[in-house]
């Protein structure tokens, strides 16, 4: 189902699958945008992303990318070149990562690493020289003279997108009936609105007639309720009528379909191409 037969569309999700795309970026682009390299310089400061506590007084923007830090990092996988951009501790490299949560704080102590330091450090020769005390097993080996790789692993070609992040959080429900009564070519955006509003609330189905009707009816209706204002029924349908005939006036490419034609008899307009 698409989004415009869905019909419905909710922001959260919008957001969320945007800031999803933030932290692919951040994470993915080590050395180019403005934006990164200020959140590393004026946010991070050395810390690492993923365990870097929320400040209380940060900005909503940043707060919510550290929120979905939990949502995102299972979906975000590193494939190990030269181990040189990926944390040893703290990324999705392995299949035990974090390392710091599956093996703890005295392993770490014990390897006599830092918390900060790369995959790299691990690599010699091509292979994996692990430490003395304890045995990190892993299913690959590094890839040295290529760089670390950061793949998405809910989409079909590795790449993050906005579109296939969205929708994976959208709810999808099944299409309506009425889904052709509001979405259809060349539909006046703001008629559009008013009309999914009042079907979608009131259930209207297929007693709905042309959106634009709904939309002058209903704001003859405000008129006269909030601000005391009138107009006669025959002003509000020429109204009306002006406005579809415009309409269809200015659309181009039109076919000439026996449906077409009647439908231009109908409005007195000549559109069609000969």
């Amino acid at each position: 189902m698409t989004p415009r037969s869905q019909l419905i569309f909710d922001k959260s999700d919008s957001i969320h699958s945007k800031t999803e795309e933030r932290i692919w970026n951040l994470r993915n682009d080590l050395n180019g945008s403005i934006w990164s390299t200020s959140i590393r310089s004026n946010l991070l400061r050395g810390r690492n992303f993923w365990t870097f506590n929320t400040p209380e007084n940060c900005s909503w923007a940043w707060g919510k990318i550290l929120m979905l830090r939990s949502l995102t990092w299972p979906k975000m996988k590193y494939i190990i070149g030269d181990g040189m951009t990926t944390s040893l501790w703290f990324d999705n490299w392995h299949p035990d990562s974090p390392l710091a949560d599956s093996y703890g704080e005295r392993f770490i102590y014990d390897s006599g690493m830092e918390k900060n330091v790369k995959v790299n450090v691990m690599i010699h020769n091509l292979e994996w020289k692990i430490p003395t005390s304890q045995a990190i097993p892993s299913n690959s080996n590094p890839k040295m003279g290529q760089k670390d790789e950061i793949i998405w692993l809910d989409s079909p070609n590795h790449r993050f997108s906005v579109k296939i992040a969205w929708e994976q959080l959208r709810i999808h429900r099944q299409m309506v009936e009425w889904h052709d009564i509001v979405w259809f070519k060349n539909v006046v955006p703001r008629h559009l609105f008013l009309l999914w509003m009042v079907v979608h609330k009131r259930n209207f189905s297929r007693k709905m007639s042309f959106a634009a009707t709904v939309y002058h009816v209903w704001q003859e209706w405000n008129a006269r309720i909030f601000a005391g204002m009138s107009r006669t029924s025959n002003l509000v349908f020429n109204q009306i009528e002006c406005i579809i005939r415009d309409k269809l006036d200015l659309m181009r490419n039109v076919l000439p379909t026996n449906e077409n034609k009647r439908i231009q008899r109908a409005w007195r307009v000549n559109n069609m191409d000969s």
